[in-house]
């Protein structure tokens, strides 16, 4: 008896922002008897593998194309390999399907381009790609759904040949493993490459508003420093309210002048936003309680696992330099 067709799929990417959402593709379509080409087996988008990619564009029997927040590596031409890839693919009549973030807006600052002609050029790619029929997701897990139900309706619709393994049994259960393994090890690597500096923003100079004694002055320093501060307030209590007051009196400590300090209610509520925004810190409890006719919340903050990172980099870095 025939074995079931293995399919070949092109999955092209941007590689720096969508690791893990080209592994949960890779592994749904494994799911689906088919075998994965992408990015991995040609880290380097250069002109010179331009002709490679061809070659394995032409012998595969699907094409997917993943898009969020960046365009990719520009080619000589000017134009992204991502794009390169979906516009061969479409002249040589292969069978695609397009996935696209649904809200670039949602995504981190740091996997979306900030350059307006890259901005330009990712709306114009994306545009082109929704000319068709494409499915948006929000996240790898939502994006391997998507590509499993998109996929088993793009085989019915537009069937292809593939290929038949008769001698021996393809052992796709230790694929994926391997593939598994090698994504968390990826990942693990990112990770000790990122962990290794200092957050994004971290030498932002911010000025905080600081009353003694009824007179009001500027206080100078970084978000890096005001972030160490409050980590090391964190350890010792987690209730917003007394953060602020200890929050207040260590950085009255950058100034020599006597008094007791108070500070503008808003520099603090800044600062712990942008922290937030940086997943540095993070909430970790209401407490509600009502008086009378009040209801009164009180937060609890806790530093992230990436916070405590940083505040040990950021934290031996400024012992360093004293």
């Amino acid at each position: 008896m025939a074995s079931e067709p293995i399919y070949k799929v092109f999955v092209s990417s941007t590689s720096q922002d969508l690791h893990e959402e080209r592994a949960k593709v890779q592994q749904a379509l494994l799911k689906l008897n088919c075998l994965p080409v992408s990015m991995e087996l040609f880290p380097a988008a250069d002109d010179e593998t331009w002709e490679f990619i061809k070659q394995q564009i032409d012998d595969s029997d699907y094409y997917v194309v993943l898009v969020a927040g960046r365009y990719g590596s520009i080619a000589a031409d000017g134009v992204s390999f991502t794009e390169k890839e979906y516009d061969y693919a479409r002249q040589k009549g292969i069978p695609s399907i397009g996935f696209v973030h649904f809200d670039r807006a949602k995504i981190a600052s740091g996997q979306t381009d900030s350059d307006p002609d890259l901005v330009r050029k990712l709306d114009a790619f994306i545009s082109k790609i929704k000319k068709r029929p494409v499915r948006e997701f929000r996240n790898p897990h939502d994006l391997a759904s998507e590509v499993i139900s998109s996929f088993v309706d793009l085989k019915r619709t537009r069937p292809r040949i593939g290929f038949v393994r008769t001698n021996e049994a393809v052992e796709y259960r230790k694929y994926t493993e391997l593939l598994e393994k090698y994504t968390e090890l990826e990942k693990q690597m990112r990770d000790l490459r990122i962990d290794a500096r200092p957050f994004p923003r971290h030498d932002v100079k911010i000025s905080i508003a600081v009353t003694r004694n009824g007179v009001a002055r500027l206080v100078e320093g970084t978000l890096g420093q005001a972030f160490v501060v409050l980590a090391s307030i964190t350890l010792r209590t987690r209730w917003e309210d007394m953060i602020a007051s200890g929050f207040t009196k260590a950085v009255a400590m950058w100034t020599s002048k006597p008094g007791d300090p108070r500070f503008a209610t808003s520099d603090f509520t800044t600062i712990r936003e942008d922290l937030f925004a940086l997943n540095l810190i993070e909430v970790a409890a209401v407490q509600r309680t009502v008086e009378g006719t009040s209801t009164i919340d009180r937060r609890s903050w806790a530093i992230t696992e990436y916070g405590r990172k940083q505040f040990s980099l950021l934290r031996f870095a400024n012992q360093t330099q004293a």
